[in-house]
């Protein structure tokens, strides 16, 4: 089900602890073309500005104290990176699949990283109506004891030829590698499910042949895991839900 990076596989004994949940915001002006919005993300904390779609790291929800389900971290974010709360925006989840994941250390349990990981996980997602955010963001970075360890300061996003943004970021110093990968899949999501002259512009982008293999290949025990991992967390939101609801 899910697009996997080639990390390797997965021991029985790994376990994902956490999420960051990304949104590759596209639209379609013409059959023949996709534009991304990205932007540019400083980190005060060591001077690197990347260029990088939407994504944050899941939080405890203020009102319930339960951890956010993935989708509940992904419209967050979605929402306060990349979007204007002037026009009530809309969108279209065209795939229920990830265009890219990949499985990481999990910082927040540093000392068992060999079986505690992080899940980065991106869906696809077509702004419909809306317009996107127009002013500068600046965010605390805070540890799980609420300590800042790093401003973030996030430029407004822009839209971009899908090729063009795909040269960018391939330039190292101002990109996330797992952002580029992100874009590369989208790419190869969209191409399957348009009219062929979208599959033929997907074969003439610059370095997504070299990319494409890796991008796409699936690891049959990650892709349980992460299964496994998103259907606790609803399960764990149903229970939480019946516990609210179960009179006393």
């Amino acid at each position: 089900m899910f697009p996997n990076s080639d990390d390797g596989g997965s021991a029985g004994t790994v376990v994902i602890r956490s999420h960051a949940a990304g949104g590759v915001l596209y639209r379609m002006p013409t059959e023949e073309r996709v534009e991304v919005a990205a932007f540019n993300y400083h980190s005060v904390s060591d001077g690197r500005t990347t260029l990088r779609v939407m994504m944050g790291r899941q939080k405890e929800r203020a009102d319930t104290h339960r951890p956010e389900t993935f989708m509940e971290t992904l419209w967050r974010e979605l929402k306060a990176e990349g979007l204007s709360i002037a026009v009530i925006p809309q969108f279209l989840l065209e795939s229920r699949e990830f265009v890219y994941w990949d499985l990481c250390p999990d910082q927040d349990h540093p000392n068992d990283q060999a079986h505690n990981r992080h899940l980065k996980a991106f869906f696809a997602i077509r702004l419909l109506q809306g317009r996107l955010r127009e002013h500068r963001l600046e965010e605390d970075e805070r540890d799980a004891e609420g300590k800042i360890v790093n401003t973030e300061i996030l430029d407004p996003p822009e839209w971009y030829d899908i090729g063009d943004l795909l040269t960018i970021m391939s330039k190292k110093s101002r990109s996330i590698y797992t952002h580029l990968r992100a874009v590369v899949g989208t790419l190869h999501r969209l191409a399957y499910v348009h009219p062929p002259v979208l599959r033929n512009y997907y074969r003439t982008v610059s370095m997504t042949a070299a990319e494409n293999d890796k991008i796409i290949t699936r690891s049959q025990n990650d892709r349980e895991l992460v299964k496994a991992y998103l259907a606790s967390l609803e399960i764990e939101l149903a229970k939480y839900t019946a516990e609210l609801t179960v009179p006393h």
